[in-house]
Protein backbone atom coordinates (compact mmCIF):
# COMPACT_ATOMS: atom_id res chain seq x y z
CA UNK A 1 0.00 0.00 0.00
CA UNK A 2 1.36 3.53 -1.15
CA UNK A 3 1.29 6.20 1.78
CA UNK A 4 -1.03 8.99 2.24
CA UNK A 5 1.81 11.17 1.55
CA UNK A 6 3.12 9.65 -1.64
CA UNK A 7 -0.41 10.02 -2.82
CA UNK A 8 -1.36 13.36 -2.41
CA UNK A 9 2.37 14.73 -3.78
CA UNK A 10 1.68 12.47 -6.95
CA UNK A 11 -2.01 13.37 -7.13
CA UNK A 12 -2.90 15.48 -10.53
CA UNK A 13 -6.56 15.16 -10.15
CA UNK A 14 -6.74 19.36 -9.83
CA UNK A 15 -5.13 19.51 -12.99
CA UNK A 16 -7.32 17.24 -15.35
CA UNK A 17 -9.49 19.10 -17.67
CA UNK A 18 -13.20 18.07 -17.69
CA UNK A 19 -14.02 15.21 -20.13
CA UNK A 20 -16.24 15.24 -22.90
CA UNK A 21 -17.37 18.19 -25.25
CA UNK A 22 -17.66 21.78 -23.64
CA UNK A 23 -21.38 22.70 -22.69
CA UNK A 24 -23.16 24.76 -25.68
CA UNK A 25 -23.88 28.39 -24.54
CA UNK A 26 -27.20 30.27 -25.19
CA UNK A 27 -25.64 32.73 -26.53
CA UNK A 28 -24.23 30.05 -29.55
CA UNK A 29 -27.78 28.34 -29.85
CA UNK A 30 -29.19 32.11 -30.77
CA UNK A 31 -26.70 32.53 -33.09
CA UNK A 32 -26.46 29.46 -34.87
CA UNK A 33 -30.73 29.95 -35.36
CA UNK A 34 -29.94 33.83 -36.16
CA UNK A 35 -27.69 32.97 -38.75
CA UNK A 36 -29.98 30.71 -40.64
CA UNK A 37 -33.05 32.26 -40.25
CA UNK A 38 -31.41 35.82 -41.76
CA UNK A 39 -29.40 33.38 -44.53
CA UNK A 40 -31.68 30.65 -45.72
CA UNK A 41 -29.02 29.61 -48.06
CA UNK A 42 -26.17 28.90 -46.02
CA UNK A 43 -26.20 25.41 -44.57
CA UNK A 44 -24.69 23.79 -41.84
CA UNK A 45 -20.91 24.01 -42.75
CA UNK A 46 -20.99 27.45 -43.56
CA UNK A 47 -22.49 28.52 -40.41
CA UNK A 48 -20.11 26.37 -38.65
CA UNK A 49 -17.42 28.39 -40.52
CA UNK A 50 -19.04 31.62 -39.38
CA UNK A 51 -19.43 30.96 -35.52
CA UNK A 52 -15.92 29.87 -35.74
CA UNK A 53 -14.48 33.11 -37.37
CA UNK A 54 -16.37 34.99 -34.77
CA UNK A 55 -14.31 32.70 -32.24
CA UNK A 56 -16.31 30.20 -30.59
CA UNK A 57 -15.73 26.90 -30.73
CA UNK A 58 -18.36 24.66 -32.22
CA UNK A 59 -18.71 21.22 -34.50
CA UNK A 60 -20.19 20.81 -37.35
CA UNK A 61 -22.32 17.82 -35.77
CA UNK A 62 -23.25 20.83 -33.27
CA UNK A 63 -24.79 23.03 -35.68
CA UNK A 64 -26.60 20.29 -37.49
CA UNK A 65 -27.90 18.92 -34.37
CA UNK A 66 -28.85 22.58 -32.89
CA UNK A 67 -30.84 23.35 -36.57
CA UNK A 68 -32.46 19.88 -36.43
CA UNK A 69 -33.77 20.50 -32.60
CA UNK A 70 -35.24 23.93 -33.66
CA UNK A 71 -37.14 22.74 -36.92
CA UNK A 72 -34.83 24.42 -39.21
CA UNK A 73 -33.32 22.58 -42.02
CA UNK A 74 -29.49 21.69 -42.17
CA UNK A 75 -28.92 22.05 -45.47
CA UNK A 76 -28.62 25.14 -47.65
CA UNK A 77 -31.59 26.03 -49.26
CA UNK A 78 -30.59 26.56 -53.06
CA UNK A 79 -34.13 27.39 -54.11
CA UNK A 80 -34.33 30.29 -52.33
CA UNK A 81 -33.04 33.70 -53.89
CA UNK A 82 -32.62 36.55 -51.45
CA UNK A 83 -33.59 39.71 -53.14
CA UNK A 84 -32.12 42.98 -53.04
CA UNK A 85 -33.10 44.11 -49.99
CA UNK A 86 -31.80 40.88 -48.26
CA UNK A 87 -28.30 40.92 -49.49
CA UNK A 88 -28.48 45.04 -48.83
CA UNK A 89 -29.19 44.22 -44.92
CA UNK A 90 -27.05 41.08 -44.44
CA UNK A 91 -24.08 42.76 -45.99
CA UNK A 92 -24.46 46.17 -44.53
CA UNK A 93 -21.38 46.45 -43.06
CA UNK A 94 -18.85 45.86 -45.81
CA UNK A 95 -21.02 47.67 -48.83
CA UNK A 96 -19.90 50.57 -50.56
CA UNK A 97 -21.32 52.43 -53.21
CA UNK A 98 -19.76 55.05 -55.71
CA UNK A 99 -21.19 56.97 -58.69
CA UNK A 100 -20.35 60.43 -60.56
CA UNK A 101 -22.26 63.89 -60.39
CA UNK A 102 -21.40 67.09 -61.70
CA UNK A 103 -20.72 70.45 -60.09
CA UNK A 104 -20.18 73.85 -61.83
CA UNK A 105 -17.10 75.39 -60.93
CA UNK A 106 -15.69 79.21 -60.97
CA UNK A 107 -12.38 79.11 -62.99
CA UNK A 108 -10.18 81.73 -64.94
CA UNK A 109 -13.82 84.21 -65.16
CA UNK A 110 -16.05 81.61 -66.91
CA UNK A 111 -18.09 78.29 -65.85
CA UNK A 112 -16.37 74.98 -66.31
CA UNK A 113 -18.58 71.53 -65.66
CA UNK A 114 -16.91 68.99 -63.94
CA UNK A 115 -17.34 65.63 -62.91
CA UNK A 116 -16.87 63.83 -59.50
CA UNK A 117 -16.40 60.64 -58.27
CA UNK A 118 -17.53 59.49 -55.20
CA UNK A 119 -17.64 56.54 -52.56
CA UNK A 120 -20.22 56.39 -49.84
CA UNK A 121 -19.63 53.40 -46.83
CA UNK A 122 -23.54 52.85 -46.85
CA UNK A 123 -23.54 51.53 -42.82
CA UNK A 124 -22.67 55.04 -41.70
CA UNK A 125 -23.20 57.22 -44.58
CA UNK A 126 -19.61 58.71 -45.15
CA UNK A 127 -18.70 60.11 -48.47
CA UNK A 128 -15.20 60.23 -49.76
CA UNK A 129 -14.66 62.39 -52.95
CA UNK A 130 -12.43 60.36 -55.23
CA UNK A 131 -12.24 62.49 -57.82
CA UNK A 132 -13.05 65.65 -59.62
CA UNK A 133 -11.89 66.25 -63.38
CA UNK A 134 -13.17 68.14 -66.41
CA UNK A 135 -14.21 64.63 -67.67
CA UNK A 136 -13.13 61.31 -66.45
CA UNK A 137 -11.56 58.24 -68.59
CA UNK A 138 -11.09 55.17 -68.02
CA UNK A 139 -7.72 55.01 -67.09
CA UNK A 140 -8.43 57.85 -64.74
CA UNK A 141 -11.30 55.56 -62.65
CA UNK A 142 -8.74 52.68 -62.76
CA UNK A 143 -6.14 54.96 -60.65
CA UNK A 144 -9.18 55.88 -58.70
CA UNK A 145 -9.65 52.31 -57.80
CA UNK A 146 -6.31 51.42 -56.84
CA UNK A 147 -6.10 54.22 -54.50
CA UNK A 148 -9.81 53.35 -53.02
CA UNK A 149 -8.13 49.44 -52.13
CA UNK A 150 -4.34 50.78 -51.32
CA UNK A 151 -3.97 48.32 -48.07
CA UNK A 152 -2.84 51.01 -45.91
CA UNK A 153 -5.44 53.86 -46.11
CA UNK A 154 -8.10 53.02 -49.03
CA UNK A 155 -11.32 53.72 -48.83
CA UNK A 156 -12.43 49.92 -49.46
CA UNK A 157 -9.63 47.84 -47.46
CA UNK A 158 -12.56 46.70 -45.10
CA UNK A 159 -15.46 46.95 -48.02
CA UNK A 160 -16.42 43.52 -49.91
CA UNK A 161 -18.34 44.66 -52.05
CA UNK A 162 -18.57 47.98 -54.32
CA UNK A 163 -22.31 49.06 -55.99
CA UNK A 164 -22.48 51.15 -59.01
CA UNK A 165 -24.01 51.34 -62.16
CA UNK A 166 -23.51 50.00 -65.62
CA UNK A 167 -21.23 53.40 -66.78
CA UNK A 168 -18.88 52.24 -69.22
CA UNK A 169 -15.89 53.97 -66.95
CA UNK A 170 -16.10 50.99 -65.16
CA UNK A 171 -14.11 48.98 -67.59
CA UNK A 172 -13.21 44.93 -66.68
CA UNK A 173 -9.59 46.56 -65.81
CA UNK A 174 -11.54 48.60 -63.08
CA UNK A 175 -13.25 45.09 -61.81
CA UNK A 176 -10.23 43.51 -61.73
CA UNK A 177 -8.35 45.90 -59.48
CA UNK A 178 -11.38 45.44 -57.12
CA UNK A 179 -11.39 42.15 -57.33
CA UNK A 180 -7.54 41.96 -56.61
CA UNK A 181 -8.11 43.54 -53.40
CA UNK A 182 -10.91 41.05 -52.59
CA UNK A 183 -14.02 44.04 -53.32
CA UNK A 184 -16.45 42.40 -55.86
CA UNK A 185 -18.13 45.23 -57.95
CA UNK A 186 -21.85 44.51 -57.74
CA UNK A 187 -23.86 46.34 -60.93
CA UNK A 188 -27.36 47.47 -60.84
CA UNK A 189 -29.81 46.20 -62.90
CA UNK A 190 -30.41 47.82 -66.16
CA UNK A 191 -32.62 50.98 -65.83
CA UNK A 192 -33.07 51.06 -61.88
CA UNK A 193 -33.67 54.21 -60.48
CA UNK A 194 -31.39 55.66 -58.38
Amino acid sequence: MVPKVYRRKYDGSKNRAKVGRPKITEEIVNLVIKFKIENPRWGYQKITDQIVYLGFEISKSSVKNILLKNGLNPEPDLIVKSTWQEFLSSHWDVLAACDFFTVELFVGHKLIRCMVFFVMELSTRKVHIAGITPQFHGYQVEQIARNLTDDTDGFLKDKRYLIHDRDPLYTKKFQAILESSDVKSVKLPPKTQT
